[in-house]
Protein backbone atom coordinates (compact mmCIF):
# COMPACT_ATOMS: atom_id res chain seq x y z
CA UNK A 1 0.00 0.00 0.00
CA UNK A 2 1.48 3.33 -1.06
CA UNK A 3 0.27 5.27 1.99
CA UNK A 4 2.31 2.98 4.26
CA UNK A 5 5.51 3.67 2.36
CA UNK A 6 5.09 7.44 2.82
CA UNK A 7 4.65 7.36 6.59
CA UNK A 8 7.15 9.80 8.06
CA UNK A 9 8.17 11.21 4.67
CA UNK A 10 9.24 14.86 4.59
CA UNK A 11 8.94 15.22 0.83
CA UNK A 12 7.93 13.24 -2.22
CA UNK A 13 8.55 13.32 -5.95
CA UNK A 14 5.50 13.58 -8.15
CA UNK A 15 4.78 13.88 -11.83
CA UNK A 16 1.51 13.75 -13.67
CA UNK A 17 2.75 15.17 -16.96
CA UNK A 18 6.14 16.51 -17.91
CA UNK A 19 8.97 17.04 -15.46
CA UNK A 20 8.87 15.75 -11.88
CA UNK A 21 8.19 18.06 -8.94
CA UNK A 22 9.43 17.99 -5.35
CA UNK A 23 6.54 18.27 -2.88
CA UNK A 24 6.68 19.04 0.84
CA UNK A 25 4.40 16.74 2.78
CA UNK A 26 1.42 18.55 4.24
CA UNK A 27 1.91 21.47 1.84
CA UNK A 28 4.26 23.19 4.29
CA UNK A 29 6.46 25.97 2.91
CA UNK A 30 9.68 24.08 3.68
CA UNK A 31 11.46 23.91 0.30
CA UNK A 32 13.69 26.72 -0.98
CA UNK A 33 15.75 26.74 -4.18
CA UNK A 34 19.49 27.41 -3.95
CA UNK A 35 20.96 29.39 -6.87
CA UNK A 36 23.45 27.32 -8.88
CA UNK A 37 25.91 30.21 -8.85
CA UNK A 38 26.12 30.32 -5.05
CA UNK A 39 28.46 28.19 -2.91
CA UNK A 40 27.09 25.13 -1.14
CA UNK A 41 24.84 26.37 1.65
CA UNK A 42 25.43 26.03 5.36
CA UNK A 43 22.77 25.01 7.82
CA UNK A 44 22.10 28.65 8.75
CA UNK A 45 21.97 29.87 5.15
CA UNK A 46 19.53 27.06 4.30
CA UNK A 47 17.33 27.95 7.28
CA UNK A 48 17.35 31.59 6.19
CA UNK A 49 16.48 30.64 2.57
CA UNK A 50 13.53 28.55 3.78
CA UNK A 51 12.34 31.38 6.02
CA UNK A 52 12.55 33.92 3.15
CA UNK A 53 11.62 31.85 0.08
CA UNK A 54 10.00 28.66 1.35
CA UNK A 55 7.38 27.01 -0.80
CA UNK A 56 5.62 23.65 -0.76
CA UNK A 57 6.58 22.67 -4.31
CA UNK A 58 9.69 22.88 -6.46
CA UNK A 59 8.97 22.28 -10.12
CA UNK A 60 12.49 22.41 -11.54
CA UNK A 61 13.89 19.00 -10.61
CA UNK A 62 16.70 18.84 -13.13
CA UNK A 63 20.29 17.68 -12.84
CA UNK A 64 22.42 20.17 -10.94
CA UNK A 65 19.61 22.02 -9.21
CA UNK A 66 19.79 22.45 -5.44
CA UNK A 67 17.28 22.90 -2.65
CA UNK A 68 17.15 23.54 1.07
CA UNK A 69 14.43 21.83 3.08
CA UNK A 70 13.20 21.58 6.63
CA UNK A 71 12.00 18.24 8.00
CA UNK A 72 8.94 17.87 10.19
CA UNK A 73 11.35 17.30 13.10
CA UNK A 74 12.99 20.70 12.53
CA UNK A 75 16.17 19.45 10.85
CA UNK A 76 17.58 21.45 7.95
CA UNK A 77 18.59 19.56 4.81
CA UNK A 78 20.37 20.37 1.55
CA UNK A 79 19.49 18.41 -1.60
CA UNK A 80 21.58 18.43 -4.76
CA UNK A 81 19.94 16.76 -7.79
CA UNK A 82 22.41 14.26 -9.28
CA UNK A 83 20.04 12.88 -11.91
CA UNK A 84 16.44 13.45 -12.92
CA UNK A 85 14.07 11.31 -14.95
CA UNK A 86 14.41 11.37 -18.69
CA UNK A 87 11.98 8.55 -19.30
CA UNK A 88 9.31 6.44 -17.69
CA UNK A 89 11.77 4.07 -16.00
CA UNK A 90 14.26 6.69 -14.79
CA UNK A 91 14.98 7.45 -11.14
CA UNK A 92 15.70 10.79 -9.48
CA UNK A 93 18.90 10.71 -7.42
CA UNK A 94 19.96 13.27 -4.81
CA UNK A 95 23.04 13.95 -2.75
CA UNK A 96 21.63 14.94 0.65
CA UNK A 97 23.08 16.62 3.73
CA UNK A 98 20.95 16.73 6.89
CA UNK A 99 22.11 18.68 9.90
CA UNK A 100 21.24 17.57 13.45
CA UNK A 101 18.24 19.21 15.07
CA UNK A 102 19.04 22.26 17.21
Amino acid sequence: MLADTLTGADFSIGATTGSPVLLAEGSANTIAPVPQSSPSPTESSCAEAISRNGTYVADDITRGNRFCMQTDEGRIAYLHVLSAPSGARSVTKFEVTVWDAP
